[in-house]
């Protein structure tokens, strides 16, 4: 009878605590932090809020402009310590309007740096992200971690598989766990003039699919990849609350349903889906322009072809053209990737670090002309805040 009794009171206990567990919204653990079951958690109203009007602007094929640390640093210039405005941007000084998605990045501040990889200061990034929220501008957040293992760059690859030791190694895994915390506590200090967090769409991991990241292409499998991935989702949206959150997935250069889905961690996991890819230099000016519209058009309707079914948000979520070295290649290169296409934003990476380097327009640039022509042509939507004499 105590035997048979002890069963009874240990199904009953575990039915109990399932029961309790399912009630509360919790979730199961893997030995590696994955859930076993979950729903996604739900976002803040904020948050719903530019999701809805990201739907809108897709149906729409009037995508909103993004660019790179716009308020922080531009061609030949970087923000001051002074500079507490956050007004001064080359797009701006171009055409007299702001993009209307702000970038940031957090890489380097797991290490406890007070300047990013872009050498832009920790304070500044929240107070550019706060200034532009103010303005009606959108937010969007990436993170070249560095390799937690050898403590180097997101480009360090020499210390093997980094994800497997992340999932399988309980002091790698509470470190990156710790990194997470450090983020974590950047992101919910950017606030509103109310006290509500401010939405941030979230770009972790990007460019999964190719080599050079500890994350990507050859450093782990498939399935390691999408582990990791979950983790991470895991530790931020449900242990730590984080509803500001709207998760993005951003491979590189995907020219199939099938490529785009290899990595692709799940529905409940991703709220919009990125496509990334670069103009690089050809024989000619007008025929890189001509290989890159192909091949940016034919990815983005892979890229929308996938989503569909799934009801996700597509981007063009980061792209340029070093220097921007053809005088018409707004309109020929990227205006012609993205003519009609259904998709949220478009979003630039940065300006700075040397004469050259340069991916949005500037002022020094031969192709400002053709810029302003490419922002009517495709009805880019831009953040419309008048600077005050």
């Amino acid at each position: 009878m105590r035997y048979i009794g002890s069963n009874c009171f240990s199904f009953r206990l575990f039915v109990v605590l399932l029961t309790s567990l399912f009630l509360s919204g919790g979730s199961l653990y893997a030995g590696s932090g994955a859930p076993i079951t979950r729903k996604s958690p739900k976002h803040t109203l904020q948050a719903k809020g530019v999701i809805r009007d990201l739907k809108r602007t897709s149906k729409r094929a009037k995508p909103y402009l993004g660019h790179q640390d716009a308020l922080l640093s531009g061609q030949s210039w970087m923000i001051s310590y002074k500079d507490t405005l956050y007004e001064t941007s080359d797009i701006y000084n171009v055409c007299g309007k702001y993009p209307y998605v702000l970038g940031l990045d957090l890489g380097f501040i797991e290490m406890g740096g007070e300047e990013n990889i872009d050498r832009v200061r920790v304070w500044q990034r929240e107070g550019a992200a706060k200034a532009h929220n103010r303005r009606g501008g959108i937010i969007t957040v990436s993170w070249h971690m560095c390799n937690p293992v050898t403590d180097s760059t997101a480009w360090d690859c020499t210390a093997g598989n980094v994800v497997a030791r992340i999932i399988n190694d309980i002091n790698i895994r509470d470190k990156y766990y710790s990194w997470l915390d450090i983020g974590a506590d950047f992101l919910n200090k950017l606030v509103d003039d109310r006290g509500r967090k401010i939405p941030v769409l979230f770009r972790p991991f990007h460019e999964c699919n190719i080599n050079g990241f500890w994350w990507s292409g050859k450093a782990c499998s498939n399935e390691e990849f999408i582990e990791l991935w979950k983790i991470t989702f895991n530790y931020l949206a449900i242990k730590k609350g984080m509803k500001q959150l709207i998760w993005v997935y951003s491979p590189y250069n995907m020219q199939t349903e099938e490529e785009i889905g290899a990595r692709y961690p799940g529905d409940e996991y991703v709220d919009v889906i990125g496509f990334e890819r670069y103009q690089l230099d050809a024989r000619t000016l007008q025929e890189g322009a001509e290989r890159f519209a192909e091949g940016v058009s034919h990815g983005i309707d892979m890229t929308l072809s996938f989503a569909k079914p799934r009801k996700k948000i597509v981007a063009f979520t980061e792209t340029g053209y070093t220097g921007v070295k053809y005088d018409k290649w707004w309109t020929e290169g990227l205006g012609k990737a993205i003519a009609n296409k259904r998709i949220a934003y478009v979003h630039l990476w940065r300006n700075g670090y040397s004469q050259s380097y340069y991916f949005g327009p500037c002022p020094k640039s031969t192709s400002c002309d053709n810029f302003i022509e490419f922002l009517d042509e495709n009805s880019m939507r831009m953040l419309d805040y008048k600077i005050e004499e």
